[in-house]
């Protein structure tokens, strides 16, 4: 009697065990998906500061690059019309508004708090259209501008500046 006792003990351990096994298995799943979904949080508040610290520059550098550009079309085709422009700075962003022609004209603005650069673009035959930059960190830490719609990606702020001009101008690529 004695021997079957001891051998049902063994058997209660070995149950034990294994219900214990599949709950450890368990724990360290949730353990390991929350670690994950804390690093990924991470990374998104780490992004969002680099991009919140960068993006004025990188903006500036657009507006700055938008004037000098048109300034420069205008002065290498002063005959062609349809390249002449008025650039106007404000606050936020700038006003790049084709002369003649079709009467094309963008808005364009940042947005700090939506990490996003606000585009109008209006034309005398077109209804406006709105559309957005957002803004993207690269993988070695560099400020970049997606436009969803088109999928163009603006690495370097005078990439953006030509989108700008050549929408405005009507020049295709």
């Amino acid at each position: 009697m004695r021997f079957r006792f001891t051998l049902d003990l063994e058997l209660l351990s070995c149950e034990a065990d294994t219900m214990s096994d599949w709950i450890n298995k368990l724990k360290e799943q949730e353990d390991t998906t929350r670690e994950h979904k804390q690093r990924e949080e991470q990374l998104k508040l780490r992004t969002s500061r680099m991009i919140d610290a960068k993006l004025p520059d990188f903006w500036q550098a657009c507006v700055d690059s938008t004037e000098t550009q048109s300034k420069r079309l205008q002065e290498e085709f002063p005959d062609r019309s349809a390249y002449a422009t008025d650039f106007k700075r404000d606050q936020y962003g700038f006003t790049l508004r084709q002369i003649s022609g079709d009467e094309r004209r963008i808005e364009a603005s940042l947005d700090k708090a939506g990490q996003r650069i606000k585009i109008e673009i209006s034309e005398s035959f077109r209804p406006t259209s709105h559309r957005e930059l957002t803004a993207r960190l690269s993988e070695s830490d560099q400020v970049h501008l997606s436009n969803r719609r088109e999928h163009k990606l603006h690495t370097q702020p005078d990439e953006a500046a030509e989108w700008f001009i050549r929408t405005v101008c009507g020049i295709k690529v």
